[in-house]
């Protein structure tokens, strides 16, 4: 019976030695894992302040656009406002004080439907801007989310570890 304990002793020394041993290289994985995570983590949270950069870049970018798209509505404006003044005088050169009123009519009529142009382009312009922009912010708080998704699912799984 002593044999039949010394035995069993003998195995349930081996058995706790292999348990430490291995106890030990989980630990020692463990550590290196919990570092490539903590690597990863910081990576991550600097690219934050990258899409935070990019996107308001984009911002800018978007409002330097919008500005040369209306400077030029407006330059077209100016350049068909004055060819309508220019062709009136012509027109009126041509013609006598009879038919004056009839050409003041038709020049207040185009003027008024390239006005009604123009408040569209610009309706249309400001909505376009505004679309652009939060689309743009759209993207950047998606970008964010999954940045900060990634974060908290490797904070997650470091934080399961043994070390």
């Amino acid at each position: 019976m002593s044999f039949w304990i010394a035995g069993t002793a003998l195995v349930t020394g081996a058995n706790i030695a292999y348990s430490e041993i291995k106890d030990k290289e989980v630990k020692s994985t463990n550590k290196d894992l919990s570092k490539a995570y903590d690597k990863q983590i910081e990576e991550l949270t600097k690219s934050i302040s990258g899409i935070e950069e990019y996107s308001s870049g984009l911002m800018e970018l978007e409002s330097d656009t919008s500005n040369i798209r209306k400077d030029d509505m407006f330059t077209d404006f100016l350049i068909k406002s004055e060819d309508m003044t220019q062709n009136y005088d012509i027109a009126e050169g041509r013609t006598g004080l009879a038919t004056s009123g009839t050409l003041e009519r038709d020049e207040r009529i185009k003027r008024e439907r390239l006005r009604g142009q123009v408040a569209l382009g610009e309706a249309d312009e400001s909505l376009t801007t505004e679309k652009n922009l939060l689309r743009i912010l759209t993207g950047k708080e998606d970008s964010l989310s999954g940045v900060k998704n990634q974060i908290f699912d490797l904070e997650s799984a470091k934080a399961g570890l043994r070390t």
